[in-house]
């Protein structure tokens, strides 16, 4: 993987990848030289960066993950964003 990150970013490609869920250092492929990291974001009063969201140098961008733990807004529901994977056919 990290030879085809080169050879892309060589011809100019911007390669983005998610930061990972770990809480600690990135994972990779984002901790890879050239790659622009994408962590976690919590809100929606306050914004924050949730517990397990990675962070490290090479993290440029922030999108919103929310956090299950938390209702910030007090409308009954956690304010994570759940994953587009379905597990027994409800969202993960």
């Amino acid at each position: 993987i990290a030879a085809a990150i080169q050879k892309v970013l060589a011809e100019g490609v911007i390669v983005v990848a998610a930061a990972g869920n770990s809480g600690g250092n990135l994972a990779y492929p984002a901790a890879q030289q050239g790659v622009i990291a994408v962590t976690a974001l919590a809100g929606p009063i306050t914004a924050y960066q949730p517990w397990y969201a990675s962070k490290g140098m090479g993290t440029w961008v922030t999108a919103y993950g929310g956090d299950k733990t938390q209702d910030q807004n007090k409308d009954g529901k956690p304010d994570g964003l759940l994953s587009t994977y379905l597990v027994g056919g409800e969202p993960s």
